[in-house]
């Protein structure tokens, strides 16, 4: 991570001894530092992010105990901070991505603390790793670009909204299995979303939420449903000014 800091801890004391700066690839100096025992960990002001419906399915794949997390990214599911991983997590993660939370209790970053044991003119070399908190998949990348499975949208027809409610699916064009879905939808000027029923999208957890012109969709479930070319994920209803 370019533009964040290398803490360096007293092991004794608990205070902070040096901060460095990392440069544009993420490295980090620090010189000049007594014989002793020391604490290596970081902090970043960098955007929290990365963080969608399949997070929340794989946290809630290991509170079921179907696949288990580990590290630094067994931490990073904590979202609450209360030291227990369930199905409020996978929630929190859930309720996070479609905008109807903006923050968690743990912060939005997780570094890891490094022992260190420094003797006269000894030179290391110490890597620190961090999650943004919810992250558990490790997809966030902040200075660069996210690589995640997409799906792409096509239009089939037009469809004419008027003042009358009208349902506007949104179809599977071919078959999959499907465990986590997380959609961003943009809506023109004058349309308005007055609900987002799933359809396909049964059993685990489905969350909408609609913010200025931005609608967000989530949905997980620990059981993946088998879907077919055809099959309706959701409905949109709407109707326009």
């Amino acid at each position: 991570l370019s533009s964040s800091q290398a803490i360096l801890i007293d092991q004794q004391t608990g205070q902070v001894v040096a901060i460095a700066n990392t440069d544009a690839n993420g490295a980090f100096s620090l010189t000049g530092i007594p014989i002793g025992n020391y604490g290596l960990t970081a902090s970043t002001s960098k955007a929290w992010g990365g963080v969608n419906a399949t997070d929340a399915l794989v946290i809630a794949n290991h509170f079921a105990g179907n696949a288990l997390l580990q590290g630094l990214k067994l931490l990073a599911a904590d979202v609450n901070f209360n030291q227990q991983i369930n199905a409020t997590d996978a929630l929190l993660v859930m309720r996070r991505f479609v905008g109807a939370d903006n923050s968690f209790t743990a912060g939005d970053w997780l570094f890891d603390s490094s022992q260190l044991v420094l003797s006269g003119g000894l030179q290391l070399m110490q890597d620190v790793n961090g999650l943004a908190y919810g992250d558990v998949n490790a997809s966030y990348v902040p200075n660069g670009s996210r690589a995640a499975s997409r799906l792409f949208v096509a239009q089939q027809g037009i469809s004419y909204v008027g003042k009358q409610l009208n349902r506007i699916p949104v179809k599977l064009e071919s078959s999959r299995e499907l465990g986590a879905l997380s959609a961003v939808l943009l809506l023109p000027a004058g349309l308005e979303v007055q609900y987002v029923r799933p359809v396909q999208l049964l059993g685990g957890q489905f969350d909408y939420r609609i913010e200025s012109n931005e609608l967000r969709i989530g949905w997980f479930s620990t059981s993946s449903v088998n879907l077919q070319a055809g099959d309706v994920l959701f409905e949109l209803e709407m109707r326009a000014d």
